[in-house]
């Protein structure tokens, strides 16, 4: 039985919080900037701060995982989080960035 939790939780952290593709802090022009695909040095110190704190929650204090098992011994997929709370959240925000009136 394999934990992709850690896995799963750090891949989507890192795509979400890469500076410039959903926002940067600090923008060149201002604190934040959405969408703008630029990037620098003092924004990635600000996102990695971000990720780690976002990541220690996530894996260390809230405890998420993601089991798989093997065919024959497991029935497919188990789901399992110590807080359902998490889920909810994830599943709203996949949601409200998918839906965004404002673009």
């Amino acid at each position: 039985m394999a934990d992709w939790g850690p896995v799963i939780i750090a891949v989507v952290l890192f795509v979400l919080l890469s500076p410039g593709l959903l926002f940067q802090i600090p923008a060149r022009g201002r604190v934040i900037e959405f969408g703008n695909m630029q990037t620098s040095g003092a924004s990635i110190l600000v996102h990695a701060i971000i990720y780690f704190g976002l990541i220690t929650i996530l894996l260390i204090a809230i405890g998420v995982h993601i089991f798989t098992g093997d065919a024959f011994t497991r029935k497919g997929f188990k789901l399992y989080s110590s807080n359902l709370f998490v889920w909810g959240l994830v599943a709203w925000t996949a949601w409200f960035s998918l839906t965004d009136s404002s673009r």
